[in-house]
């Protein structure tokens, strides 16, 4: 399907939460985990000339894909936009952003709150993503993956993850705060790489709209665009060995000071 230059945005009035049957899958070790992988990729329709493509977010299964600006019930944008550029700009370690978007992707890598939510092309990152953190105690941890294609045709009619200056993205980054957030769902866009981190972690993103749970709404309605792995917790510390015998440990994902020593850290194991 070829992009429309007249789009029309798929539009929801959900509000609330949205419980939908999104395919779970339950693993027990990191082959169980790839061979999970291998299966939704297999089920994912391929494109004459393309490689198959998914995305991967690793987070505690208790939080739904949901971006961090949605999190804070006052959170204004805008302002938090205007002052991470204002006072961030002598802060920058690498080259300077070239404009809003480029902005605004380094704002999400550093943690601020945006409607920006994190993903990877990697499987193994962000199998690792889900397990460096402390886990809860009732749930267990999970790799949500996404058929980022699927989600475009669906909500902005094209057939490729899109770029930040394409018309699909148009209306998702207000330029003032008297410019009101048009766009309700969610749409996957490539970040341009305004840090090593970025291009380390393979990152990339959905950019969401006014609805928190665009991306559920979205995966209820169409089967095969959202999809959950999760890892049974007695198995987690057996994984991360695993992940480190491949090449995945904390320098590989955050290659600088600070992930050297979380590295040899947990190399020490346990404090005493």
């Amino acid at each position: 399907m070829a992009p429309n230059s007249e789009l029309e945005l798929l539009e929801t009035a959900a509000v609330e939460s949205v419980q939908s049957g999104i395919e779970e899958r339950r693993v027990a070790s990191l082959l169980e985990y790839l061979s999970a992988v291998f299966d939704i990729r297999g089920r994912v329709p391929t494109r004459a000339g393309r490689r198959t493509e998914l995305w991967f977010r690793g987070a505690d299964r208790e939080h739904d894909p949901i971006p961090s600006l949605f999190r804070y019930d006052h959170a204004n944008e805008w302002e938090i936009r205007r002052e991470f550029r204002r006072r961030g700009i002598l802060m920058l370690s690498e080259r300077e952003p070239q404009d809003e978007w480029e902005w605004y992707f380094l704002m999400r890598h550093h943690n601020t709150p945006t409607r920006l939510l994190d993903w990877t092309d990697s499987a193994l990152i962000a199998l690792y993503f889900a397990l460096r953190s402390p886990l809860s105690q009732q749930t267990p941890p999970a790799v949500w993956v996404l058929n980022p294609v699927a989600l475009n045709q669906v909500v902005c009619k094209t057939d490729s993850v899109v770029l930040n200056d394409e018309i699909q993205a148009a209306g998702y980054l207000p330029d003032s705060q008297r410019e009101e957030l048009k766009p309700e769902l969610p749409i996957a866009v490539d970040p341009v790489h305004v840090s090593r981190r970025l291009a380390v972690q393979r990152s990339r993103f959905t950019i969401h709209g006014r609805d928190r749970n665009g991306l559920l709404t979205v995966a209820a309605k169409h089967p095969g665009i959202l999809f959950r792995i999760s890892i049974e917790r007695l198995s987690t510390d057996a994984v991360i060995r695993d992940l480190q015998t491949c090449g995945v440990s904390e320098t590989t994902i955050f290659p600088d000071l600070e992930g050297l020593s979380r590295e040899l850290l947990r190399e020490c194991g346990n404090e005493r």
